[in-house]
């Protein structure tokens, strides 16, 4: 994708800045400027971008995603006026009146930090949901996806109903071994195994794992075609991702945040009782492009298997029931994880709102002051908002890796792993049955 290194910074004003002095004028009393210049209303836009030759005449879809910074904001203030009246006994009075922006009444709207969502969670759920993406739709389409799910099932399945299978030979449960592969055995043939499980184990020198893996290879016209159609699942399923291994495929993953904050604060007595009502949202947003690693469209290679259909099974240890489903197990986790996976392209995208509210109104308290009573007074305005918008696009040279919480296999993979450590401990476990 093609990146052209000249940066650009620009900021443009909507309008101009309208800053003002507050004014003070005590009882019949001239006007005058006191504290420093306040804002009543400023725009501003801010954009850092690189520059692409040709903008405008380029269709939408063949623009490059470079980095891009665009940060919008507008605050707007109040023309104010309050007063401080002091009354004594006999009723004089005496009044100093303020005007100016509503800063004059401690209402200044700015940006805190504690106003922010909880940005690290919304970046962490929404690489989540890209990884979930990811794993959903690697083969692209949603043929895949069923075929990933089922082949996984399958694996599972195949390999607890394997083991519960020669758990119950080793156990000499033969009719119950006969109705886990689905096979039929007679009561006669049944009655010879159940004699034959017997004399072995009061035998001091005999064998039951001897007798399970005999007794397995006799009745292998059982359990050969459940591993057969593994076989010819994953084979569906390898030559379909092989074949499109070369496609730019795309995943995405996005999650929002919201923070809504109001805080009440009381000046000392006789002043100002302000409130502050902030409101942010994000959502942050990934778009990841990759493909399948290229490679030869051949079962063997994808999966590492070998046809079990010319295997000579009678020539093997019964253990490789086991170590032949392994590679399928490896594959298929391999497969719901971004290490089988060529990263081609991406971006981040975060985008911000924040609006800050806060008005002004007097406590309505009356406190002893210069021998008198003083009041205050909110005549008019005391209200000012800030809103800001922002958008940041960062270019990924990389899969963003997973953080908490910890990302999970939608195709339960796992159901077939954990089958898998059954097989493999059943098959590898003692000569010695215990």
């Amino acid at each position: 994708m093609p990146q052209y290194p000249i940066n650009e910074k620009r900021t443009t004003w909507g309008q101009p800045q309208y800053r003002a002095k507050a004014r003070y004028a005590p009882t019949f009393g001239p006007w005058t400027n006191f504290s420093s210049q306040y804002l009543l209303l400023e725009t501003n836009k801010d954009i850092t971008s690189v520059s692409t030759p040709g903008f405008r005449k380029r269709k939408r879809r063949k623009l490059p995603e470079n980095p891009h910074t665009h940060v919008l904001w507008w605050t707007e203030s109040d023309y104010t006026t309050c007063s401080f009246v002091w009354t004594w006994p006999g009723g004089t009075s005496a009044v100093n009146e303020y005007r100016g922006p509503a800063a004059i009444v401690w209402v200044v709207p700015d940006y805190l930090q504690t106003d922010q969502s909880d940005m690290a969670a919304a970046d962490s759920l929404a690489i989540q949901r890209l990884l979930a993406d990811l794993s959903l739709s690697k083969g692209s389409a949603a043929v895949t996806v069923a075929e990933i799910g089922k082949t996984a099932k399958m694996i599972g399945d195949t390999a607890t109903k394997i083991a519960t299978a020669f758990i119950h030979l080793k156990k000499g449960r033969i009719r119950k071994f006969s109705e886990t592969l689905g096979i039929t055995v007679s009561i006669r043939k049944q009655g010879q195994l159940r004699s034959r499980y017997l004399q072995q184990k009061a035998d001091v020198r005999g064998d039951k794992l001897q007798f399970a893996a005999s007794t397995w290879l006799e009745y292998s016209y059982g359990w050969k075609p459940l591993i057969n159609d593994v076989y010819t699942q994953c084979e569906n399923l390898a030559n379909y991702l092989t074949e499109k291994s070369s496609a730019v495929r795309e995943a995405k993953g996005s999650a929002k945040s919201e923070l809504i904050t109001r805080k009440v604060t009381k000046g000392s007595p006789g002043t100002w009782i302000t409130t502050r009502e902030a409101l942010h949202r994000a959502r942050v947003r990934y778009v990841v492009r990759y493909t399948v690693p290229e490679g030869s469209n051949s079962i063997a290679n994808v999966f590492g298997l070998t046809n079990p259909l010319i295997v000579a099974w009678e020539l093997i240890p019964f253990s490789f029931v086991a170590d032949w489903f392994l590679p399928v197990g490896n594959y298929l986790d391999s497969l719901t994880a971004t290490q089988g996976l060529v990263f081609h392209s991406g971006t981040k995208s975060v985008k911000e709102r924040a609006e800050i509210k806060m008005w002004a109104m007097s406590d309505g308290k009356s406190i002893a002051d210069q021998g008198g009573t003083r009041t205050a007074y909110l005549t008019s305005g005391g209200k000012a908002i800030n809103n800001i918008s922002s958008k940041k696009r960062t270019v990924l040279t990389s899969f963003p890796t997973p953080r908490f919480p910890s990302f999970k296999n939608p195709v339960s993979v796992s159901h077939a792993t954990s089958a898998l450590a059954l097989l493999q401990s059943v098959f590898h476990g003692s000569s010695k049955f215990r």
